[in-house]
């Protein structure tokens, strides 16, 4: 199994692929490894965008966790400034080439699909 992620092996068609063209060609090249290496049986995992990096999700997780929190919103001059990893260059590029993945794709593959809220309430709720 390879986590890799969504546009992976098409990034390069994309304008302003400069910014994350060194993470991306890597994921490929692993992609093409796993598919021609001859395994029985192979998965490759492309999130789209990971979950806690939604921040308009806050309230929600608050609700299933049962404590209030809090997500600042900033600038990426803000963000850089408070220490938090330099990540705007490919939120930017984002922006751009939006992404590939789309919940139709697995819709038609006759995958069940769970919702951001679902999972928090399975997975985040506290113990009783």
């Amino acid at each position: 199994m390879h986590t890799s992620t969504s546009g992976a092996g098409r990034h390069t068609e994309t304008p302003g692929r400069e910014v994350v063209a060194a993470p991306l060609n890597a994921k490929a090249a692993i992609e093409e490894r796993a598919r021609t290496a001859g395994f029985p049986h192979w998965t490759i995992l492309k999130p789209a965008f990971f979950m806690d990096n939604f921040l308009p999700s806050m309230a929600l997780l608050s609700r299933a966790l049962g404590t209030p929190l809090a997500a600042p919103d900033m600038t990426e001059e803000q963000a850089l400034a408070a220490g938090t990893p330099a990540m705007g260059s490919s939120h930017e590029w984002l922006n751009v080439a939006g992404q590939p993945a789309r919940p139709q794709y697995a819709r038609d593959l006759g995958l069940r699909l769970t919702s951001f809220e679902e999972w928090a309430w399975q997975h985040l709720r506290p113990a009783a």
